[in-house]
């Protein structure tokens, strides 16, 4: 029986690896096309109920376009906290060239400058007294 360490580390590693994937825009299917084996081997690994080869978390690493050393960063991975609806946007945003990336900030920076600029009149602040930077 594996001792809990073990898993943890394993579920660490792969909670990673998912990370890597969805932030690179690749499915399951993808990474086991270009690996060579099944999707259901890398959902697996992504789950921790088996551990990678060290020449697969190089080459998984080398596919998602991160530093091998991302598997093994002694911070949480933020899996549980992005949604899939962030993954999306994140591969949508590479798929974007800088002028159109551009402006999607401008957009984002505009919005939130907006949504604080109600939220200090509903708080009943005035122009003056709009947060710095916003």
């Amino acid at each position: 029986m594996p001792r809990k360490r073990d898993v943890d580390l394993l579920t660490a590693i792969g909670a990673r690896i998912r990370s890597a994937r969805r932030a690179a825009g690749l499915t399951q299917e993808a990474v086991g096309e270009r690996l060579g084996i099944q999707p259901t081997t890398i959902s697996r690994i992504e789950t921790g109920s088996t551990g990678p080869s060290l020449r697969m978390l190089a080459d998984l690493a080398d596919i998602c376009g991160v530093p091998v050393g991302r598997f093994f960063a002694q911070v949480p991975p933020t899996t549980a906290a992005v949604t899939d609806e962030e993954h999306d946007l994140v591969a949508q945003w590479r798929q974007l060239d800088r002028s159109h990336q551009a402006q999607v900030l401008r957009l984002m920076r505009w919005a939130r400058h907006d949504a604080v600029v109600e939220e200090g009149a509903r708080a009943g602040w005035r122009d003056e007294e709009t947060p710095e930077g916003t």
